[in-house]
């Protein structure tokens, strides 16, 4: 692990320099120390510019309260799909998106099949109103076990969550598995597959499947962010899509609880993102490029690590754990 170690050092002083040079010199201040947190799966290029042209000129009407249900980018995003407006939902991240779906379709008695290791939102939803999730282990190569999922399930689960490609692993679930447990859960189980790193993936060309499919399926709903590729992190914005019945139970509980849920500004600055393909290509090809290169290097020193198709690599650090952690924030960095 000696020569690992030594690449990491150096990838760790190429990585500060890069920072400070993004960021003007200044890191994210971090519980008072200046340490920048890759640990959040952030965009290194920072937001779309034109989605920070967009909020600088929307700056001077904050003084308004935002649209309920933030009809533009509802609008935007049904015309890019080619899908009626009434599929789709707009919150404050999947994080909000996930809790409103939670309260829309968990019972007293009802309970959440998810995965080993998945994303904190999956199991707070679960805690909103389920009877405690159903953890489903991760294969021995790391991957999700459908069947595994399929074999948790009872009468009482209302909500199967799976991420694709998935944190913290970087792994995706193929095609025909997710049409598998589509076609295999009950009517009354809904599928929530969050695909927040799909523009991420080495085979994507488009990120419309299965939009489609799931603004007509009673039981499927895609979860998507404007976090990741796009920069949007600090603005809160993601959306769901799903057929309008599913759709309008999620609005009726945003209506209740957070009637405002998107800004004025992360409207905009969403709809401008959405638009900017220069960004959306330069942080796709930045992603795959240095991913590739990491891969490499790492697997070069004997580590083992994923075949992420995320913006992050899944890394069997063996017993260097504290060697890494103490290197990376000694550069800045939290990982």
């Amino acid at each position: 692990m000696g020569r690992a170690l030594e690449w990491w050092k150096s990838r760790i002083r190429q990585a500060s320099e890069f920072t400070a040079r993004c960021l003007d010199g200044r890191l994210v201040p971090y519980d008072d120390e200046a340490l920048f947190d890759l640990s959040f799966n952030e965009n290194p290029l920072r937001a779309s510019p034109a989605a920070l042209r967009e909020m600088a000129r929307l700056l001077p009407y904050v003084h308004r309260y935002p649209n309920v249900s933030s009809p533009r980018l509802t609008a935007a995003l049904a015309a890019r799909y080619s899908i009626p407006e009434s599929c789709i939902v707009v919150g404050a991240g999947v994080t909000q998106l996930c809790s409103h779906i939670g309260y829309a379709l968990l019972p007293p008695d009802g309970n959440v099949v998810l995965s080993q290791g998945a994303l904190f939102s999956y199991f707070f939803t679960d805690s909103l109103f389920g009877t405690g999730p159903r953890v489903v282990p991760l294969l021995g190569d790391l991957r999700q076990d459908v069947p595994g999922f399929l074999r948790a399930m009872d009468e009482q689960t209302r909500l199967l969550f799976i991420a694709s490609p998935n944190n913290p692993t970087g792994l995706e679930i193929g095609e025909q598995e997710l049409r598998v447990a589509l076609e295999t859960i009950t009517p009354e189980t809904v599928l929530a597959l969050d695909q927040a790193y799909i523009h991420y993936r080495e085979a994507y060309t488009d990120d419309r499947w299965p939009i489609a499919e799931a603004a007509s399926r009673p039981n499927l709903i895609i979860l998507r962010t404007f976090s990741k590729i796009h920069g949007l992190a600090g603005m809160r914005v993601g959306f769901a899509v799903c057929a309008p019945p599913l759709a309008e139970r999620i609005r009726t509980v945003q209506r209740h609880m957070d009637p405002s849920t998107v800004t004025l500004l992360s409207e905009g600055g969403a709809m401008a993102a959405l638009s900017d393909q220069e960004h959306f290509d330069q942080s796709r090809q930045h992603v795959l490029r240095e991913r590739a290169e990491a891969l490499a290097a790492l697997r070069r020193h004997g580590i083992a690590c994923t075949e992420s198709q995320a913006n992050f690599l899944f890394v069997n650090v063996g017993n260097c754990e504290d060697e890494i952690l103490k290197t990376s924030r000694q550069g800045g960095f939290l990982v």
